[in-house]
């Protein structure tokens, strides 16, 4: 079969595709630097480890208002886990934060 690609063929839109990351675009010495008009760091007001079955247990945390709106946070991955950066995303006076790490991450 004919694998090529005729010049007629129509081209992806790439709009909204960034470039990758990696050492040939320096981001190794030169990380992206993220916004820091974040909210300022807090501390949990309750954490654990929840057995989700099998002998499993994943890590979770819970921050800001108690009373307030529930917010779940999902971290990146793979292997990846929640931290204090993760709990700046949110209004503490408003949200309820709650963190976990999946399963096999961070502190789970």
């Amino acid at each position: 079969p004919n694998t090529s690609i005729s010049p007629n063929s129509p081209k992806a839109d790439l709009t909204y595709v960034s470039s990758p990351a990696s050492d040939t675009s320096n981001q190794i010495a030169n990380p992206i630097q993220y916004p820091n008009n974040l909210y300022p760091p807090i501390e949990p007001y309750r954490h654990g480890h929840l057995d989700v079955g099998d002998g499993h247990k994943i890590y979770y945390e819970r921050c800001g208002n108690p009373d307030g709106i529930p917010a779940i946070f999902l971290h990146g991955g793979p292997g990846a886990g929640c931290d204090a950066r993760s709990r700046a995303f949110f209004d503490p006076a408003f949200y309820d934060i709650v963190a976990f790490d999946q399963r096999g991450a961070g502190r789970s």
